[in-house]
């Protein structure tokens, strides 16, 4: 995917024709889609709060009035201002509103000179600091508007500027009007315009070139004509389940949207919360609770609900309803639901595939309980999603699977819901054979990848943690075939990684806050499962004690194929990871991406290829302790094989294979007390790079101390200077480097700092002869078995506790083993 932050352009393949849409990389084939059967209405979601009376001013009418530009909101919130009727994007980390008399609500959005984040950081503007929010609904095309804005310049040279900039269809981008501030003293300028004809996206932005401060008191958005929408009439409010309640009414003609507000009983008459901007005019229905970010309707509690139209000048007035939500039913236990969207009907009992539901809704009341099943129908497909409520027992878990004959049932809820499957704080659940995504089609839907917060954050399937503890998670052949998310699709666009997508999510909710630092899930199993066009990551799991990953296909990954942290007792083998970090641009991109955890075995997996703006290897390991790494064969990694930083200890990588690679082959920032042996490394031609490279953690002075790297071959068709084979930096005491072989065309002796360096052909079988087999995700890496009359068999160093057996499950010898 084109790097948007390189030119400012990359939005060819978003918002193209259907040609370039069908694909989302040009090599790898087009993502899985599959017709959309009964489709909701397109509505994309944001959460942010109705600005107080006393914010509104005297500009209230106008559709976008925002005094209070941006609030302060650091790494790890929510991306988007509480108080706020704009869709926030925050790029800087640390500057927010400033007590400012002269402003007129005693408050201004300071834009700081050398802040840290700047608007480079996002879309590639050099030099300019400043913050930028996305217009929701985008303003409409070919419609002149009044650009408006209250602002100074503080102490320091130059000067500030309220801009507004439209990404077109062809993918270019236009940045107009512009309204300069170089004065000292507050000032309010205006500018009229008209919109691109072929504008899909709308950024403001407040920004300053390098030098001095500027502060902006508000900023506003309307057009010249007066076409404020008339009131919606026919608003209702059904209860469709015990954490949903579904909205309908009349379209309104002449409008761009509609806004949906919240609030429940408790809450004062006027605490109103935005629930969702509906960007679409034909729209006339939504399904609240099923996916919101930070919090979900709960059983019993009164919630009351306004809407209005969206137009361009102005919105209309508010109309108003009542609606409660009932409690959940509770399932008897030891019952099996069936589910055919086909054949189905909801006022059936749902007890028997003659008599079987047609939706999720009827599932979404029950409190299940102990030795239930929900069963879909194969061949069926869905556009809702599955939120399962109720945890079985420990002999009696809950079943979740298929029935009949056919195609694994297929749920694709398209970014109307942050996951497509999801059971939040509950446990003792088995999913089985079903074909799950979470993925639009952006040739139907040119707006949905650049618009609203739930794309934000999109998964195929989430098990999640609120509170307390969870425990037996098992997902067994499992398809997931595509999600994707704003993110993700801009490449660096918004640096909080965990507002990005994923396939499968187990782990702790970000909804209820961030985990006590311990494991709060326990007895995780993801079997035979296929991820393929996960544009972050394929799985992120997190906080688990007792891990089982194995067997499993993830393929065409954007940052991580197991974006892991605190994992505990895990064991992770025969693992397929396939074109890692292929549509993101970030550097550090890996197959493997883990922070923190212990006592886990990592063995029998193949990585084949990983891509990175920078460097891509194929694991990158964090502050792991106990980890054992071995038997895994890799092909054509962007960077090394392996990293490990930060406080890292005793862990063991051995007997692994990799062709072709990067520099360096282990980085070692912050390891201590580690053993890398018998490992090979073959680079093809062009490629260059260290053995090993060894210094303090990235960010911290935490020296690597006290590891033996030894009888490891690193064969390079190049040649090479023996002095950056081994690269030592900062406090590297006690770490040996000992019996590795370089082979390559070297212009001086081996290199310094290896104790026995050996230079002389490992007379392998077959070198640069690994080959993967894509179909059936197996490999043959025969050809670096050593030839009989070899010089490295029985010259390696002895070394205790070696694991028994080479690559090739050959018993090793009690005294001098071949390196």
């Amino acid at each position: 995917m084109d790097k948007l932050n390189q030119d400012g352009k990359g939005f060819g393949n978003l918002v193209g024709g259907a040609a370039d849409n069908a694909r989302l990389e040009p090599d790898r084939g087009p993502l899985i889609r599959r017709p959309r059967i009964g489709m909701m209405a397109f509505a994309l979601g944001i959460s942010f709060a109705l600005l107080g009376a006393g914010d509104a001013s005297a500009q209230a009418v106008e559709r976008i009035v925002n005094p209070e530009f941006s609030v302060d909101m650091l790494w790890g919130s929510s991306p988007y201002a509480v108080n706020s009727r704009w869709n926030e994007y925050n790029l800087h980390k640390n500057a927010g509103r400033v007590s400012d008399a002269a402003a007129l609500d005693g408050y201004a959005l300071q834009i700081e000179a050398g802040a840290a984040w700047t608007a480079h950081q996002l879309l590639g503007y050099s030099g300019y600091g400043g913050r930028g929010q996305s217009i929701m609904p985008c303003p409409e095309p070919g419609t002149q508007y009044t650009l408006s804005a209250r602002a100074k310049k503080g102490d320091g040279s130059g000067s500030g500027e309220v801009v507004l900039e439209f990404f077109l269809s062809t993918g270019d981008r236009v940045l107009s009007p512009k309204i300069l501030f170089s004065n000292s003293s507050y000032e309010t300028k205006s500018e009229t315009f008209t919109i691109p004809s072929n504008t899909v996206w709308c950024i403001a932005w407040a920004r300053k070139k390098q030098k001095g401060d500027v502060f902006v008191d508000w900023v506003s958005l309307k057009a010249t004509v007066n076409d404020t929408p008339s009131v919606p009439t026919g608003f209702t409010a059904v209860e469709s389940s015990g954490r949903q309640i579904r909205l309908q009414w009349n379209q309104v003609s002449g409008c761009l949207g509609y806004e949906i507000q919240r609030k429940d009983s408790s809450d004062p008459d006027t605490d109103y919360q935005t629930a969702n901007i509906v960007l679409s005019s034909s729209t006339t229905s939504y399904s609240d609770g099923f996916d919101l970010e930070t919090s979900k309707l709960n059983p019993g509690n009164f919630y009351r609900y306004r809407l209005r139209a969206v137009g361009d000048y102005g919105p209309s007035g508010w109309t108003s309803i009542t609606a409660s939500t009932p409690a959940l039913t509770s399932s008897p236990g030891n019952t099996t639901y069936y589910i055919d969207a086909t054949g189905g009907d909801d006022s059936n009992s749902g007890t028997s595939s003659a008599n079987a539901w047609q939706t999720f809704y009827p599932v979404g009341r029950l409190d299940l309980a102990p030795r239930d099943s929900v069963l879909l129908k194969c061949g069926e497909a869905w556009n809702e999603p599955l939120n399962l409520m109720g945890s079985g027992s420990s002999a009696s878990p809950i079943i979740v699977s298929s029935y009949g004959t056919g195609a694994k049932p297929y749920i694709n809820v398209e970014c109307r819901a942050n996951a497509a499957i999801r059971t939040i704080n509950e446990s003792y659940y088995e999913f089985s054979n079903l074909e799950v995504a979470n993925h639009q089609d952006p040739a139907e839907h040119p707006h949905a990848l650049l618009h609203g917060k739930r794309l934000g954050r999109t998964y195929a399937v989430e098990a999640g943690r609120q509170w307390g503890t969870i425990t037996h998670l098992y997902f067994d052949h499992i398809t997931i075939s595509g999600t994707a998310s704003i993110y993700a699709t801009l490449g660096n666009a918004g640096e909080d990684s965990q507002h990005r997508s994923a396939g499968l999510r187990i782990t702790h909710s970000a909804r209820g806050g961030k985990a006590t630092g311990s494991p709060v899930i326990s007895d995780v199993r993801v079997t035979n499962c296929d991820i393929d066009h996960v544009q972050h990551k394929g799985m992120e799991i997190g906080w688990i004690n007792g891990c089982t990953i194995q067997s499993n296909r993830v393929t065409r990954s954007g940052h991580a194929a197991i974006h892991g942290r605190e994992i505990y007792n895990g064991y992770f083998a025969d693992n397929y990871f396939g074109d890692t970090g292929l549509y993101l641009t970030e550097s550090d991109n890996a197959a493997l991406d883990w922070y923190k955890g212990a006592n886990c075995t990592v063995e029998n997996n193949i990585f084949n290829r990983t891509y990175g703006a920078d460097k891509c290897q194929a694991m990158t390991w964090d502050g792991v302790d106990d980890f054992i790494i071995q038997y895994n064969y890799c092909q054509d990694i962007a960077a090394g094989f392996i990293v490990f930083n930060s406080d890292a200890n005793r862990n063991i990588v051995r007997y692994n294979i990799i062709q072709g690679m990067g520099d360096p082959m282990f980085r070692l920032m912050g390891l201590q007390d580690s053993e890398i042996y018998n490992n090979v490394g073959y680079r093809y031609s062009g490629e260059e790079g260290s053995l090993v490279t060894i210094g303090n953690e990235v960010g911290g002075d935490r020296p690597s101390l006290n590891n033996r790297i030894e009888n490891n071959i690193l064969y390079t068709m190049d040649a090479s200077d023996p002095t950056e084979l081994i690269k030592l930096w900062g406090n590297h005491a006690g770490n040996v480097v000992d019996n590795n072989v370089y082979f390559g065309n070297f212009t001086d002796a081996p290199p310094a700092g290896d104790v026995n360096a050996k230079t002389a052909d490992p007379l392998f079988v077959n070198p640069g002869g690994g080959s993967v087999d894509e179909i059936n995700h197996t490999f043959n890496a025969d050809g670096y078995k050593l030839s009989t009359d070899s010089p490295y068999i029985g010259a390696g160093n002895s070394i205790p506790n070696n694991g028994g057996r080479d690559f090739w499950g050959t018993p090793l010898p009690g005294t001098a083993p071949a390196i």
